[in-house]
């Protein structure tokens, strides 16, 4: 069957990803990744596209680009294939580097960019904030030193200074440790609940009282929430909905992946 068409972001912004084949390495040395970013920057001069944030793990790549005419496919195909081809010349390797199409989200309003950004610089945490913060390849050290393959003004026209772009990103980091916890199965105290609740649905793109929202959107956060250990009681408490709603609906855990 044919694939469709990419989705389309009303505000010109995709959340992008790619993955080396079976999740092997798609760097073996930093001059590979520097040869990305020069690919990267190279294919922003070429398509009407620009790389706002990113960051390089061992076996993918993370980004957030502003494509205002249309979904970045063609530049992301662009430069891909272009890294595939510098890889395997310089590695004596054959055959595919990148597993499929690459991964591309539309972001389309504030709560759900507020939230990628941090997710896109905390991939290196693991556990250690200072981790992702000193990380040579990612757009982290770039909005805290200037100049580099990402958008800074952007960025901090986003979050109005340095300083409150590194509070937002401890916030976040602070989150995706409690959801760590959470699904490591051990009893959430109610802080640390509430936590895991503001971030599930700031993930979903939930913004105001669950009870407000759409009564399939509203099921399917109860499921992520009950999904990362939260107590029906939690859910009632912080929600404000009814324990028979809530227990009503089973736990979902493929929502969050």
């Amino acid at each position: 069957m044919p694939r469709g068409p990419r989705p389309r972001s009303e505000a010109g912004l995709y959340h992008v990803s790619t993955r080396g084949t079976g999740r092997h390495s798609i760097f073996e040395d930093d001059e590979d990744r520097a040869c990305l970013k020069r690919l990267l920057a190279r294919g922003c001069d070429t398509h009407d596209v620009s790389v706002l944030v990113w960051c390089f793990m061992e076996n993918h790549v993370h980004a957030l680009l502003e494509s205002p005419a249309e979904p970045p496919s063609d530049f992301m195909r662009d430069v891909f294939s272009h890294y595939a081809g510098e890889y395997n010349r310089r590695h004596d390797h054959v055959g595919h580097d990148f597993q499929g199409r690459f991964h591309g989200s539309p972001v389309d309003d504030e709560r759900h960019l507020q939230a990628v950004v941090p997710y896109i610089h905390l991939n290196p945490a693991h556990g250690d904030f200072d981790r992702a913060r000193s990380f040579a390849w990612s757009s982290y050290q770039e909005v805290l030193n200037g100049g580099g393959l990402a958008d800074v003004e952007w960025v901090l026209g986003l979050y109005g200074s340095v300083e409150a772009f590194e509070d937002a990103h401890r916030v976040a980091f602070a989150r995706q440790e409690a959801i760590v916890l959470a699904h490591a199965g051990r009893h959430l105290t109610d802080e640390e609940a509430r936590v895991v609740y503001d971030q599930v649905l700031l993930g979903m793109g939930i913004d105001g009282e669950l009870g407000a929202v759409e009564k399939g959107l509203r099921n399917r956060a109860i499921g992520a929430l009950r999904a990362v250990c939260l107590s029906v009681r939690q859910i009632e408490r912080f929600s404000g909905l009814g324990r028979g709603i809530i227990q009503r609906v089973p736990a979902e855990p493929s929502i969050l992946v």
